[in-house]
């Protein structure tokens, strides 16, 4: 488990708990006159139908805070996690060829989750797993990757899995090095 989804669950947890409390607050009266009344399964319903109100209200609230909220300039100060963008252009040089190609980067990032999608002429590379890592006080992007190139140069190039550990620089820029099973490796440069 990832940091990052670490604190989504305590950052939800506390919300639950704090809605409890609210919802508790509100409804204190009604607890005291079933209390009163010594309608005991009443009281114990009663809090469980507040706890199922507070698990609704901190799952809604949550699922916002995931898809959009963690961006937001106000939250963000309070966590780490870079907000890329959804688009990099760039560059990748290769030891296989030594060529250097033309491509674009896409991510599709949430609070606890992040995919990389890498399209050049020639092929297609999907991240299988990715992560935001903090190493030494710089976060790296790092994911590994299959790679799918067109079928009309798979007779020279063919599919293979890889693993690129990219330095996100001030969200707008992200660069450093990939390795493949085939024994080959590159430096990957991208602005966003």
């Amino acid at each position: 488990m990832n940091d990052n989804t670490r604190d989504f669950i305590k950052i939800g947890c506390w919300c639950a708990a704090i809605a409890l409390i609210c919802r508790i607050g509100i409804g204190v009266r009604e607890i005291r006159e079933l209390v009163h009344a010594f309608y005991i399964w009443k009281v114990i319903y009663t809090l469980i139908g507040y706890a199922g109100e507070s698990i609704t209200i901190s799952s809604l609230f949550m699922y916002v805070f995931n898809k959009w909220a963690w961006r937001w300039k106000v939250v963000s100060k309070f966590h780490g996690v870079p907000t890329l963008k959804k688009e990099y252009q760039g560059e990748i040089s290769s030891s296989y060829d030594n060529n250097k190609r033309k491509g674009t980067l896409i991510i599709r990032q949430s609070f606890i989750s992040i995919s990389v999608v890498l399209r050049t002429d020639e092929s297609v590379s999907r991240s299988i797993v990715a992560s935001v890592e903090d190493i030494q006080n710089s976060k790296f992007l790092c994911y590994t990757y299959l790679n799918e190139p067109h079928a009309d140069i798979q007779d020279r190039s063919a599919m293979h899995f890889g693993t690129a550990m990219l330095e996100i620089i001030d969200n707008e820029h992200l660069t450093g090095n990939y390795f493949t099973e085939r024994k080959t490796c590159g430096y990957i440069k991208f602005e966003g």
